[in-house]
């Protein structure tokens, strides 16, 4: 009973709209109720069954009556042929049904022309009307507001009074615009051929600039601070490559250190990645510990490419390589990790892999190979690059395998 008394009690606020319960509605009507067990149903259109009934039966009735009978067709009426005799359903149906081709001539008191949607008029009042009066009550779109990139383009002296902060995002009159971010141009073109086309996710190719062919979307326009790396020795400016151009390679000049010059595709460059001299993206806290401890005793060394490898710590005073390797990203890399240190071997380098927590040790062997077990928490980086380097220059053990 207590179960029965908490449901009755329930409101709206309990139930989301895709709640599958059954339950009574009523539209506000004297026995007007109904039962259903898909609230969802009604999530777009809430029609009560019996007033949903009751219209149908009143649009019967209507569509029944003789037009002499309903005094807005006979106020609207404006054919040279007589109403008499015709019945409201004789006036529905001119572009499709059972009158197809049959339409008679009216008007609505705005001398809108409602041939063709009589139904339309006598249960909902002309259409014309009706989106007038809805145009006059919404907000105007403004330009400014809806497409802040191109009234960023609204030429400041020829379009008279206008700004796009008083015109219309669908305004249909040719206007004027000036490209004053490359070239300066000056042209006469509607909103709608501004627009079509040009956007980046459109990819047909058009140009923000007619004249010098500038991108729309550009990465000089949607990155400047990532434009300010473009080298000067590349054959398209900045302004006219997107940003996320997957296929075009580019000379890029770094910021920090202009020295550093690469090359690297756009989309890469987009996407986040840095210089590769100066970049520490994606390196460890451990593995820059690792970095600095080799420096104190070699100071060219650093993160490098390898022939085909790109390894963590390389310090050439030594030739030697140090590898961290992570319990998270290398627990399932043995058999990568073990090619990688052939390789490197075979090239000449002494290899030393450091195993984090309990990673198994590779199966390797070599007086160029090293494997060392280390925990964050406990291991000394320091102590352990100091028996490193001794075991580089030859002081040290040389065995393949050790724990440390």
């Amino acid at each position: 009973m207590g179960n029965v008394q908490e449901r009755d009690q329930r409101t709206p606020a309990d139930f989301s709209v895709k709640a599958r319960l059954e339950c009574w509605w009523w539209c506000g009507k004297s026995d007007h109720q109904w039962f259903t067990s898909v609230p969802n149903a009604f999530a777009y259109s809430f029609h009560c069954p019996a007033c949903a009934a009751e219209r149908g039966r009143e649009h019967d009735r209507v569509r029944n009556l003789f037009v002499a009978e309903v005094p807005e067709l006979v106020a609207a009426w404006r054919d040279e042929r007589s109403y008499e005799g015709l019945r409201v359903v004789d006036l529905f149906g001119g572009v499709a049904g059972k009158n197809f081709g049959l339409t008679y001539s009216l008007r609505c008191p705005s001398n809108h022309k409602i041939d063709t949607v009589v139904s339309s008029f006598l249960f909902a009042a002309c259409p014309w009307c009706r989106g007038k009066q809805t145009r006059s009550v919404t907000a105007m779109k403004t330009l400014a507001a809806e497409d802040p990139e191109l009234a960023a383009l609204w030429h400041p002296t020829r379009n008279g009074d206008m700004t796009p902060a008083t015109t219309a995002a669908n305004h249909r009159r040719p206007l004027w615009w000036k490209a004053g971010h490359c070239c300066g141009f000056e042209w006469q073109e509607t909103i709608q051929e501004r627009v079509l086309g040009r956007r980046p996710q459109a990819g047909r190719g058009h140009y923000y600039c007619p004249k010098c062919e500038s991108a729309w979307g550009s990465l000089a326009w949607l990155d400047p601070e990532l434009a300010s790396e473009w080298h000067p020795d590349n054959r398209l400016s900045a302004w006219h490559v997107k940003p996320f151009s997957g296929g075009v390679i580019a000379k890029w000049r770094c910021s920090t250190n202009p020295e550093h010059e690469w090359a690297a595709s756009v989309i890469d460059r987009s996407s986040g990645r840095l210089c590769p001299m100066c970049s520490t993206a994606g390196t460890s806290q451990i593995e820059k510990k690792f970095l600095a401890a080799v420096q104190a005793h070699d100071p060219s060394a650093d993160a490098a490419t390898l022939g085909r490898w790109r390894v963590d710590v390389f310090a050439p005073a030594f030739g030697l390589i140090v590898e961290y390797d992570g319990e998270y990203w290398h627990r399932v890399k043995e058999e990568i990790d073990a090619r990688k240190t052939e390789a490197l071997v075979a090239l000449g380098y002494k290899v030393a892999r450091i195993r984090e927590n309990d990673l198994p040790h590779l199966t390797l062997h070599g007086s160029r190979i090293r494997q060392i077990s280390f925990r964050p928490g406990f291991g000394r980086v320091e102590e352990t690059v100091q028996d490193l380097v001794g075991w580089a220059r030859g002081a040290g053990p040389s065995v393949g395998r050790s724990t440390h």
